[in-house]
């Protein structure tokens, strides 16, 4: 699944948990994963940590547990049952 604002940068979040996040032409990797309900990035930097997550339609909110500042994005895919899953549409 991907997520991305179309302007500045692109998450690529694979099934078996790597995590590759694009922005000013740089690349990361890290890992994801689901904890209580929330969506989990590790990247051993200080941005590290776990999101509760609003979906509607194909677009994303994500909410930082601790400090931080919320996460808008869009998605062609949903989240159902704690796994990403194409959209029927998408297809």
């Amino acid at each position: 699944m991907q997520l991305t604002d179309e302007v500045h940068f692109r998450d690529v979040y694979d099934r078996d948990g790597t995590l590759r996040s694009y922005a000013d032409a740089k690349e990361r990797i890290g890992k994801w994963s689901i904890e209580k309900d929330q969506l989990c990035v590790y990247f051993r930097e200080t941005d590290d940590g776990c999101y509760e997550v609003w979906l509607s339609g194909g677009r994303i909110e994500m909410k930082p547990s601790g400090l931080g500042c919320q996460l808008k994005a869009f998605s062609s895919h949903r989240l159902i049952a704690n796994r990403w899953t194409p959209r029927v549409n998408d297809a």
